[in-house]
């Protein structure tokens, strides 16, 4: 990942105090489960179960 970008999602999401709530806005974004994991320091299933807790939501 282009390390610029990695640094904007970064300053994007510090805010945010949960890793859930901080991979749903990367990925709102457009960075990839690969991506958002790599960022967070979280496996890229952590990722996808988050969406999944997002959809069932709705």
């Amino acid at each position: 990942m282009d390390k610029i970008a990695g640094l904007l999602a970064l300053m994007y999401v510090k805010d945010v105090d949960d890793k859930e709530a901080a991979a749903l806005k990367l990925d709102a974004i457009g960075f990839t489960s690969r991506q958002i994991a790599a960022l967070l320091d979280v496996g890229p299933n952590y990722v996808n179960v988050a969406r999944q807790r997002r959809n069932g939501r709705r």
